[in-house]
């Protein structure tokens, strides 16, 4: 079983503009969830089941250039569209978001 055989949401094109709806909403509320929880520049920070990217893209804007965004998604068709949203220096991993085997405490923020 390939990791988008269970994705609960629609992916890629079909998909996205239902999302971007959702995150345009919930933007100045995820700002400060994301600031409240203690985010800051230069902190490292990680989005799992990033879909198309619209936190990872906030996260990237709040950690500024001298932190780091790392976005993980199982669907390619998901990273695809992150690609397209989020900065040349944010990392995108295609990984079961269950198990992303990235160690314990690579993060300030999950």
């Amino acid at each position: 079983m390939s990791a988008t055989d269970d994705y609960a949401l629609r992916t890629g094109a079909p998909g996205v503009e239902r999302m971007n709806l959702l995150a345009g909403a919930f933007a100045p509320t995820t700002r400060e969830l994301l600031l409240n929880a203690g985010l800051a520049p230069g902190m490292r920070a990680v989005d799992v089941g990033c879909g198309p990217g619209a936190v990872t893209a906030l996260l990237a804007e709040l950690v500024g250039p001298a932190g780091a965004v790392t976005g993980v998604d199982g669907s390619a068709a998901q990273l695809e569209l992150a690609r397209a949203r989020v900065s040349p220096h944010v990392e995108l991993v295609e990984a079961d978001v269950r198990d992303t085997g990235f160690p314990r405490g690579a993060f300030d923020l999950v």
